[in-house]
């Protein structure tokens, strides 16, 4: 099994080469039609679960942590009447323009005629590609979000939202002062989560949690284009949010060993309705190889493979209303 365990980190090393450049690169293989239906779903999940209103984004500024190869996302909150989107990259993703010019007509052709005239000041559009107006759409890249006050100044931001970026942070420490930092008093974080192994020990047939029990030194070799996550469980996001003093609920998305997402997210998972006796014994299996940090958290944190992270920077008696205000309980 050692054997096995180290084959397939030497592969995941060796390609994190032949990747780079391209992590983001999320609709590089979509269709047109699943491209802006997963910019719709993204932008509705941050609406569902980040418990925004249209009179919530109203002439607000956002922060979006790695947006990819397209800025679909932005432009919708622009079209509900945000007032700027700050698109911020770390590593600058390739885009094909073409597919991007098609997927923004194609986002144009859902909206009604307020919300196109509004995404008609952000963009011009020419024959070779899209180009933003820096007022109302502004892409940085080549700065992790761990920086970013370098160039933000403090209290920038109404919202800060990410779709499956912060489990590739370096420095989650970092950057959650950071972020801490250029949120607005009574601004919401927003973070869709994924925690899970991205399919390097869990595609060979692996148990889901094998990635816990690698040495950190070697886990460190691999790069975030080759799948390394940060290996940070929910433990570290609920203490993160205490030690802010943020009002905060912690979506489960995912439990360790399921195929598909919990959907709709949910605060409390159960026996038997979200995962099974097998995905108890596969956990039970592998706890006495996990490494120490892990091996100490209790067994629902273990279990929780994917968040959804909803946090309101000090008391704000509009937060997530719908859930009532509601924390996450282990």
């Amino acid at each position: 099994m050692n054997f096995l365990k180290y084959f397939i980190l030497f592969k995941a090393i060796l390609s994190h080469w032949k990747l780079k450049g391209e992590t983001g690169a999320t609709h590089k293989r979509k269709t047109l039609e699943e491209s802006v239906e997963y910019i719709k779903r993204v932008f509705n999940d941050y609406l569902q679960y980040g418990g925004l209103t249209q009179e919530d984004i109203l002439d607000k500024t956002i922060l979006e942590i790695g947006p990819g190869d397209n800025l679909g996302v932005a432009l919708l909150f622009i079209a509900r009447g945000a007032r700027k989107v700050v698109c911020l990259d770390r590593f600058l993703c390739k885009r094909d323009d073409q597919q991007q010019i098609k997927i923004y007509e194609a986002l144009l052709q859902t909206m009604d005629e307020k919300e196109r005239q509004l995404i008609e000041a952000a963009i011009t559009r020419t024959q070779e590609k899209i180009v933003f107006n820096s007022e109302k759409i502004q892409y940085v890249s080549g700065l992790s979000i761990e920086d970013a006050e370098k160039i933000f100044p403090g209290n920038s931001f109404d919202y800060i939202i990410s779709r499956a970026v912060l489990q590739y942070v370096s420095d989650l420490e970092k950057a959650f002062h950071t972020m801490d930092l250029l949120l607005k008093e009574k601004g919401r974080l927003i973070h869709k989560i994924d925690m899970r192994d991205h399919g390097i020990f869990s595609s060979q047939g692996m148990n889901p949690l094998e990635f816990l029990t690698v040495p950190d030194a070697l886990w460190n070799c691999l790069g975030a284009h080759a799948g390394k996550t940060n290996r940070q469980r929910i433990n570290f996001y609920r203490d993160k949010l205490m030690h802010w003093e943020y009002d905060y609920m912690l979506f489960i998305t995912h439990v360790m060993g399921q195929n598909q997402d919990i959907v709709p997210h949910k605060l409390i998972i159960q026996k038997g309705l979200d995962y099974s006796d097998e995905d108890i014994a596969k956990f039970n299996s592998i706890k006495p190889r996990l490494l120490k940090r892990f091996k100490i958290l209790s067994d629902n944190d273990l279990l929780i493979s994917g968040i959804f992270l909803v946090a309101s920077k000090s008391f704000d008696p509009k937060f997530c209303p719908a859930f009532g205000g509601a924390k996450y309980r282990d």
